[in-house]
């Protein structure tokens, strides 16, 4: 639909009788075009004066009816219910979420510490392959030709040793890592869902049409009223109901 046609539709105005009104204006116009042809100008003047006055009084807007402005968006309800919540605050405060996080963190602090004592293991390993090199290697003018061998293939095998205890640390540390990140991926899963379900309960309950969210970092709302803040009243409904779960 044209924009014209859109702004049209927008004002409550009786567009039908502005059109007979526009269509009696051309009319009376062309009557007088062809009476001043006539040489009767005046009187047709006249007439054509009467009648654009009489529609036009006819016609006229009643001032009782509201107007309604060109840039409200068609079709969204009046007076429609808008609140939002402060994400930063329910990641802190939200005790299933605070539970959780502290969940994964002790996961993760347990680990570390695991890898820390693998990667000691390692170490230890090449500290003690370095020793016994130093001492094959101090010696080696004392050895005969099988025990030279025989080091050299010990040094060999320690060495592998090493490479395997390695390769087995990052093997484990990615799978740790991966699997800790699933966990978490879950974690925030139900959490989001749980907090879903709940604002679509609390929405329903007190006919709010739209939950906004906003945080310190991502804030696309540019001004909201303190008043329309439900974020503590939403904080404990939450926290009840996880008191409740965990009974």
């Amino acid at each position: 639909m044209p924009i014209f046609a859109k702004i049209i539709k927008q004002i409550h105005l009786p567009v039908k009788k502005i059109i007979v009104l526009a269509m009696m204006l051309l009319v009376a116009a062309a009557c007088n075009n062809k009476k001043s042809a006539d040489g009767k100008d005046g009187a047709d003047k006249a007439d054509s004066t009467n009648i654009s006055e009489k529609d036009t009084a006819a016609l006229e807007i009643d001032s009782d009816k509201p107007i309604k402005k060109v840039y409200e968006i068609e079709g969204v309800p009046e007076g429609q219910k808008i609140v939002y919540v402060n994400l930063d605050s329910l990641q802190e405060k939200y005790q299933y979420f605070v539970d959780e996080n502290d969940r994964i963190k002790a996961k993760l602090s347990s680990l570390e510490k695991e890898m820390a004592g693998r990667e000691k293991k390692i170490i230890d390993a090449q500290k003690a392959l370095q020793v016994r090199f130093q001492e094959l290697q101090s010696k080696a003018q004392t050895l005969t030709g099988n025990e030279l061998k025989a080091a050299e293939v010990e040094l060999q095998n320690k060495e592998m040793d090493i490479l395997k205890m390695q390769e087995n640390y990052h093997k484990y540390k990615e799978t740790k890592e991966q699997e800790l990140l699933k966990s978490q991926e879950n974690t925030n899963k139900k959490i989001r869902e749980r907090i879903d379900a709940y604002l679509a309960k609390v929405a329903e309950e007190n006919g709010w049409d739209f939950i906004l969210s906003y945080s310190d970092i991502t804030n696309p709302v540019l001004y909201g009223t303190k008043k329309l803040d439900i974020t503590s009243q939403i904080l404990v409904g939450l926290n009840e109901d996880y008191k409740s779960i965990k009974k």
